[in-house]
């Protein structure tokens, strides 16, 4: 996998910053 893959940086980084991303738009869900 190649960063251009992502489009930002390591694909684990990017999966940090999903995950994230992902938790923040669930609290105000819930």
């Amino acid at each position: 996998i190649k960063e251009s893959d992502t489009g930002l940086a390591a694909p684990s980084q990017w999966d940090l910053v999903s995950d994230k991303q992902m938790m923040q738009e669930e609290q105000p869900l819930q």
